[in-house]
């Protein structure tokens, strides 16, 4: 069986095996999707890079990126795929139920074992995630990271970005490093608006409390989702739209999505990129293992906006 299928009273989750994906998180009272979702076109694998061998077969939904973020490079001797080998891997089942699964999976470029627990409770999609280091010599450098990409209602005209976290940072390409800083406005605490016309853009979000929260928030659909993750691990949030504006390979114009992907490093631009932009990547030694979490509740945008203390007369 390549897929699961898991469900709360609120929830229905379906999880692939290739890259252990949340290919879909659907609420039942609404019957809403909310992660992109986007068909393949043909079978089997066209060669070219690692990066256009990603995009290739890049469905949507929510996967975890390791052991590189961003660009494929080469590190201490070994080709780093872009967004690295756990979304790409077939993995196994450990444990199946009808409200959680674990799965595990062994990376081959480096000594690391990932292992993802996927809970459904009540209207909360939760991933407990385990990077272990199998090597008993020698330590491994990684970028760790989330990639939900939401679609749907969530990606639609209007839909309003909120967070907790203190400043934007535009990608800057040219630089390979942080652009410039653009702090979030505190009330209502949003990025924006996404808008009906064509855009994209890449960045990251910085300066998060204890507890960072972001939520994606369609009003007229009256459903959003609050995302919460543990800090310690993920300091930084990268933030992708693409709303249309790409005309050419790989997505012809055709996706509406906006991702804010939990990350241990910024900016994207692989492992060597963070050496080159003087950012030391995230360490595990032999034999030791790093833990952490990302949680999306589905809610109702009057909930959502209550998380961050706004009601709806400061929405008009």
């Amino acid at each position: 069986m390549n897929h699961w299928f898991m469900s709360s009273d609120d929830l229905e989750v379906v999880v692939d095996l290739r890259g252990a994906d949340i290919w879909s998180l659907r609420s039942k009272g609404s019957g809403l999707e909310v992660l992109l979702q986007r068909p393949l076109r043909g079978r089997g694998h066209l060669g070219g890079s690692t990066q256009e061998q990603f995009l290739d077969t890049y469905r949507g939904g929510w996967q975890s990126i390791l052991p590189n973020g961003g660009t494929e490079c080469t590190w201490q001797g070994t080709t780093m795929p872009f967004h690295g080998e756990a979304s790409q891997l077939e993995w196994q089942f450990e444990q199946q139920s009808e409200g959680s699964c674990t799965l595990v999976v062994d990376l081959r470029r480096v000594p690391l074992t990932l292992t993802r627990r996927i809970t459904v409770q009540g209207r909360t999609c939760r991933v407990d995630e385990v990077v272990t280091n199998r090597s008993s010599v020698a330590s491994v450098d990684f970028m760790w990271s989330q990639h939900p990409a939401f679609g749907g209602p969530l990606a639609a005209p209007g839909t309003r970005i909120l967070t907790n976290a203190s400043s934007y940072l535009e990608h800057d390409d040219q630089a390979l490093t942080k652009g410039r800083e653009l702090q979030v406005p505190q009330l209502p605490g949003a990025l924006g608006c996404l808008p009906a016309t064509a855009s994209s853009s890449l960045g990251y979000l910085v300066g998060f409390p204890a507890t960072p929260m972001v939520a994606v928030i369609n009003e007229r659909h009256s459903i959003g989702a609050l995302m919460r993750w543990k800090l310690e691990t993920y300091p930084h949030a990268w933030y992708w739209q693409e709303l249309n504006a790409t005309e050419g390979y790989p997505w012809f114009a055709e996706i509406r999505t906006v991702a804010v992907e939990p990350a241990t490093s910024i900016p994207a631009v692989g492992l060597s990129g963070l050496s080159d932009a003087g950012v030391a990547p995230s360490r595990l030694e032999a034999g030791t293992s790093i833990d952490t979490f990302l949680e999306i509740e589905l809610t109702t945008a009057e909930l959502a906006l209550a998380a961050f203390h706004i009601n709806d007369e400061e929405t008009q």
